[in-house]
């Protein structure tokens, strides 16, 4: 199984979309200024949500949907809705929300 999340930024008031096998390690990378020079000014990131996909092709095409899309509208509606823009045709097996 595959997670295309998205954490936010409260200091930098920004959204970040990345995927992942393992998504406590990888919020956890994020936090830490492990890997990813963009994250790393972020700190702290947020988990908003996630969706479990069936696997890596899946979650990296979602993936570039959202990040071609360069739209923060689009983010923000599927984090409030939780869920994704059906006319991208994605249905994801679980969604995981912020606590």
């Amino acid at each position: 199984m595959f997670f295309l999340y998205i954490i936010f930024s409260p200091s930098r008031d920004k959204f970040y979309i990345g995927i992942t096998d393992d998504l406590s390690r990888r919020l956890e990378e994020h936090n830490s200024g492990i890997r990813n020079q963009f994250t790393k000014s972020g700190i702290p990131w947020v988990l908003q949500i996630a969706f479990e996909l069936p696997d890596r092709r899946t979650a990296t095409q979602l993936e570039l949907k959202f990040k071609k899309s360069k739209n923060r509208g689009i983010v923000e509606w599927v984090v409030a809705s939780k869920l994704l823009p059906p006319k991208w045709g994605f249905e994801p097996i679980a969604v995981i929300v912020k606590e």
